[in-house]
């Protein structure tokens, strides 16, 4: 250590402070002596302030040291004689209530300081935290901002300036409901009207006026608080900009919308059963069979109540079924509904499972096939009454044993054209068509013989020369040594007049086009494609003008040879996917299907109203032209349902009639209001 430092360590006056000191007391008793002589009046009386000035603006040394050095200037100008320093009683009492009262000022103003740099310490403390606070609140993301019981705004971060396009100056002390949509205030002001100290937070949607004037959403969370009489002082509001999450639930509500729409209006009826077999979900076709309000069947009956008797029992069956297997169908029920009217409709159902496998609930699809229902019950009376007349010279019997004949009658031998006893002892794999037919039948027979004892089907087979055949084939088991025995219908007239009536069950008679039962199905078919691919269908209703003179000119026969010309012709104008049916006598329709757009239709119907206009030979010199008339109606945009846009292809047709004929008039536009759900 320096003898500089040691010497200023041991004499702390020599520092700065101290020195001020010295000079302060000097100063004191100059004036002291200047203003007044020595004496004992008022010896003080300057020494009281320099010890004051000394703690206050110097520190606790330097005041002590000018209370010891103004005791003695002070008991020294209280000695008798004057000069001398000789204590008496009052001189040592008046110096003792100085330094007294002295030290007492430094102690008061030692503690003053101590205060006030705490104080000091606190405030900074406060002011950095303050700062902190401030940064942390402007670094949100979210848009904050505090507002008074009148709604200005006495706080804001910049979160919330940017939303807002403007600086935190402009914002503060205006007023907040301009900000907020005039068509959001009225409900954001009731909802925070009601907020009270139990429950004093509420969160809201609603729009605002952001940056540049342009509208957006934004969620908020209100927090208000409270004074000690229970009265609203502040409101702190935290948001943030949902914008764009409102757009994707708008996008998403539309496209549930546009979802539930094709939901009801499908051509078929949807349905959900819960594990009960109940109703959950119903489309309004499904709602329109049932005959009843939706709310008066959802979770209150079950689809078994609505079905007859065989058909009831079946689906109690099957459901079962869809619940472990997950899938059943299609089932052919017959759907009663409440006002008593029945139809045939095939389901087909899938099981909705949660996350564990259990079972939730059904998808199930409903088509109406009554028509196609009442056709095969009458092709299968065909059948039983074509069977009926069968006896047993007709049957062809053979035993077999490991698929070798063992024993066979004659009626086999003459149905496949063998000699007798020709076929004994070889494989049954000759009469079989290919080695496909033998090895299925081989499989599947077989297996049904021991599961069941029994088995039936229908085969392609060969005659000896090589013709094929249709047999009815049906084995029962003999022995458990493998003996069988095979009965052998020869179905193949039976099969090809069953591919018969179901033309003719479907198709014209005179033209061999589709016919109404056909062109329904088909149409609702087609509405059902075009609709999932956002396509256009175009019904178009043709009469033949001037069909009628012809007719009753030259006679019925020419009148046919007409309508068949015509069909041939309409058959050429249109596509392989699109159909001409003929509905009764010189009416046509044409189904036009998958069209980019209705224009796309134009070109077909003036190829159509051409090649009908062309002049038609009916033979012996006999040369006639006729026109037409068209009606043409659009799905979706004039209809959803196939005998609403019959319906108004005819009125069109109607309307091109009394235009002249031989024009194309397109359906009127359907009003707002009108029903258009697929029927």
């Amino acid at each position: 250590m320096s003898r500089g430092a040691l010497s200023s360590r041991m004499w702390p006056w020599h520092s700065g402070r101290f020195g001020w000191g010295l000079v302060l007391f000097l100063l004191a008793l100059g004036i002291r002596l200047a203003w007044l002589p020595p004496g004992p009046r008022a010896s003080f009386v300057t020494f009281y302030p320099a010890a004051v000035l000394a703690f206050y603006g110097l520190g606790t040394g330097p005041g002590i040291l000018v209370v010891v050095a103004s005791a003695l200037a002070g008991g020294w100008m209280l000695s008798h004689p004057h000069g001398v320093l000789e204590p008496n009683a009052e001189a040592l009492w008046s110096t003792l209530a100085f330094a007294f009262f002295s030290l007492m000022v430094g102690a008061v103003v030692h503690e003053l300081r101590s205060t006030g740099q705490r104080l000091q310490t606190t405030l900074g403390a406060l002011r950095a935290r303050e700062q902190q606070l401030s940064q942390v609140l402007d670094s949100q993301e979210e848009l904050i901002c505090r507002v008074r019981r009148d709604h200005r705004l006495v706080f804001v971060n910049d979160a919330f300036c940017h939303a807002f396009g403007a600086d935190r100056d402009r914002l503060l002390g205006q007023a907040w409901s301009p900000s907020v949509l005039a068509e959001d205030w009225a409900e954001l002001v009731l909802r925070l009207r009601a907020l009270t100290p139990a429950t004093p937070r509420v969160g809201l949607d609603y729009r605002f006026h952001g940056a540049q004037g342009r509208v957006r959403w934004g969620h908020f969370e209100h927090l208000a608080f409270f004074d000690a009489a229970g009265q609203l002082t502040e409101i702190q509001v935290v948001g943030r900009d949902i914008t764009d999450r409102k757009a994707l639930q708008m996008q998403l509500a539309e496209a549930t919308e546009r979802i539930q729409d094709l939901y009801d209006n499908a051509p078929c009826g949807y349905c959900s059963l819960d594990s009960e077999g109940r109703f959950v979900h119903l489309n309004a076709m499904a709602l329109s069979w049932l005959g009843a309000p939706r709310e008066a069947l959802v979770g209150q009956h079950s689809l078994h109540e609505f079905l007859g008797e065989a058909s009831s029992h079946l689906f109690r069956l099957s459901f079962p079924l869809l619940q472990d297997s997950g899938q059943v169908g299609p089932l052919e029920l017959r759907l009663e509904s409440r006002d008593g009217t029945a139809r045939w409709i095939s389901m087909t159902s899938t099981a909705v499972r949660d996350a564990a496998g259990h079972y939730q609930m059904s998808r199930s699809v409903m088509y109406d096939i009554t028509e196609l229902h009442d056709a095969r019950i009458q092709l299968q009376r065909l059948n039983r009454e074509q069977s009926a007349m069968l006896d047993n010279e007709l049957i062809g019997i053979v035993k077999v044993n490991g698929r070798e004949v063992q024993w066979k009658n004659h009626v086999l031998e003459r149905m496949f054209g063998y000699e007798h006893d020709e076929l004994l002892g070889q494989d049954i794999r000759v009469l079989y068509a290919d080695e496909e037919t033998y090895r299925r039948v081989g499989q599947e027979g077989y297996r049904g013989l021991h599961e069941q004892g029994q088995y039936r089907t229908q085969v392609r087979m060969l005659r000896k020369n090589g013709d094929p055949m249709w047999v009815d084939l049906s084995g029962t088991v003999l022995s458990e040594d493998h003996d069988s025995l095979w009965l052998m219908l020869d179905i193949t007239e039976q099969k090809e007049h069953e591919a018969q009536v179901e033309h003719i069950a479907f198709h014209d008679a005179l033209t061999g086009l589709p016919n109404r039962l056909l062109l329904v199905d088909r149409l609702s078919q087609a509405m059902a494609v075009d609709a999932r691919l956002s396509r256009h269908l175009a019904v178009c209703y043709l009469d033949l003008d001037g069909f009628k003179a012809v007719n009753d000119q030259y006679g019925h026969e020419a009148g046919d040879r007409l309508l068949q010309d015509i069909a041939r012709r309409l058959e050429t104008c249109v596509r392989a996917n699109d159909t001409v049916a003929r509905i009764g006598g010189d009416e046509f329709v044409l189904l036009l299907c998958s069209l980019e757009e209705p224009a796309s239709a134009q070109p077909v119907l003036e190829r159509v109203v051409h090649a009908v206009s062309q002049p038609v030979d009916l033979g012996h010199g006999r040369v006639v032209q006729i026109s037409t008339s068209v009606g043409v109606a659009f799905f979706p945009g004039h209809a959803r349902s196939g005998s609403r846009l019959l319906a108004l292809a005819d009125a069109a047709l109607y309307e091109a009639k009394h235009a002249g004929r031989n024009c194309i008039r397109q359906a009127v536009q359907p009003e707002p209001a009108e029903d258009l759900a697929v029927r």
